[in-house]
């Protein structure tokens, strides 16, 4: 039938991946409605998880984990960056990102090979590189779309922060706490600045579990990763430490950091 071989090889890697994704679907359902499953992993998830589409996701690709997710503890302390800086957080994205990946990578190489196939006909160099350039296109996209959520993000964080800024000063010389001040302020710019006001929140919530403050707030600043919030932080903390007045140290900050921008 494929007179050229590299024609056959091509046509068996396209049947093995189409067989291969159709096992993997009936596994991914049949383990999803497995009632048993379902109630094991009941037992041990908390509702907020349960709800999560990429907790249930990934709970159900536990069982190939190992073989998409690198084990390598800098490559996956690398992602979990990348991934929280986009705004994405939790050990189960990491199984998404990967998961997503790979089903990319096979469908761009599939369909690439299938319509180099329809366009040269037989020839199988074109074939084998169509299908090479689609695992290319589905090894870079996923990244590359990261790599553009990270910066569209941090556009917005740093858009915001000066208003947001002046907000948090504000509160403090109104005589808030900082607890408090990150409260109102996380609860009045919901809508305007909805990243930073997760952030903010996100900050507060950890205080009031008993997380230390500056403990915290360092946390902001490795989610975020960038300079602006970085030295809002180093500040705040230590004033902490220092015991010196919050609302001095926010003033003091906030005129530096105008002044910084209106000279960039």
């Amino acid at each position: 039938l494929f007179a050229d071989p590299a024609i056959a090889l091509f046509a068996a890697a396209v049947g093995i991946s189409v067989t291969l994704s159709v096992l993997l679907a009936l596994y991914v359902i049949r383990a999803a409605r497995s009632p048993v499953r379902r109630r094991v992993l009941q037992s041990f998830d908390t509702g907020e998880q349960r709800r999560s589409p990429a907790s249930r996701i990934a709970r159900t690709l536990a069982p190939i984990r190992v073989f998409i997710v690198p084990t390598r503890p800098k490559e996956l302390a690398a992602i979990r960056t990348r991934l929280g800086h986009a705004g994405y957080r939790g050990d189960e994205i990491v199984t998404v990102y990967y998961a997503a990946k790979l089903l990319l990578l096979v469908v761009l190489a599939t369909l690439c090979g299938v319509a180099a196939l329809a366009v040269t006909g037989s020839s199988g160099i074109e074939v084998t590189a169509a299908a090479f350039f689609g695992c290319f296109l589905g090894i870079v996209l996923p990244s590359h779309y990261l790599d553009r959520r990270i910066r569209a993000r941090r556009v917005e964080i740093v858009n915001g922060f000066p208003d947001v800024l002046d907000l948090i000063v504000a509160c403090t010389e109104a005589g808030l706490g900082l607890n408090d001040a990150l409260q109102r302020v996380s609860r009045e710019t919901a809508l305007m600045f909805p990243v930073l006001s997760a952030e903010f929140g996100l900050v507060n919530s950890q205080i009031r579990a008993g997380v230390d403050r500056v403990e915290a707030l360092h946390g902001l600043s490795q989610r975020t990763g960038l300079e602006e919030i970085n030295g809002f932080v180093s500040m705040v903390g230590q004033s902490v430490r220092f015991g010196t007045s919050i609302a001095d140290t926010l003033r003091l900050f906030a005129e530096e950091f105008r002044d910084r921008k209106s000279v960039v």
